[in-house]
């Protein structure tokens, strides 16, 4: 992913979490950040639907209208590879996105808001942050109880994505952003 992918990688949220979020009808929610995304991009915008506890919707299901939008057909490791950015509401794909070198945009509260694009006119300029390794720590200090601190575990998880931000940090710095 990155600065050489093509298209936008759209999370879509599920019937759930909008109506937990107070977003409205899935559907109607997810047609408009396609809109939105394109009033201000021509990239291919790649939707991912969240699974619910009903069928996910779909962009290419009969009578939804979003041309130049494609559902995906792949894991989340080969949709980041190829993803230019990942757009979410929320959820963890945030954290995966960064994590993975791949810039984000926060649309609302999100884990990797701090790390994240939130101004809808800076769409086409991935923003790349500096700061991600003490985002990390930040986000780190809330996620262990104390047995998990104290048999190692979470010391393994910190320290594998020390080492992809790392690999991030590099990537950066050959791409000048």
């Amino acid at each position: 992913g990155g600065p050489n992918a093509q298209y936008i990688l759209f999370d879509g949220a599920s019937e759930k979490y909008c109506k937990w979020a107070k977003l409205g009808n899935q559907l109607d929610w997810g047609t408009s950040i396609v809109r939105r995304i394109r009033e201000r991009t021509n990239r291919r915008i790649i939707y991912r639907p969240r699974p619910s506890h009903n069928n996910p919707i779909l962009m290419s299901a009969p009578g939804v209208y979003c041309p130049g939008v494609v559902d995906s057909k792949y894991d989340l490791d080969t949709d980041l590879k190829m993803g230019h950015m990942v757009i979410s509401n929320g959820g963890n794909i945030g954290w995966e996105a960064v994590v993975a070198g791949v810039p984000h945009f926060a649309i609302a509260e999100s884990i990797a808001r701090p790390v994240s694009e939130t101004n809808w006119e800076l769409l086409n300029t991935p923003y790349f942050p500096h700061n991600q390794v003490q985002w990390a720590a930040n986000v780190s200090y809330c996620q262990w109880t104390l047995p998990e601190l104290a048999s190692g575990e979470a010391w393994d998880v910190i320290k594998s994505q020390m080492r992809m931000t790392k690999q991030y940090q590099q990537m950066v710095d050959n791409n000048g952003a």
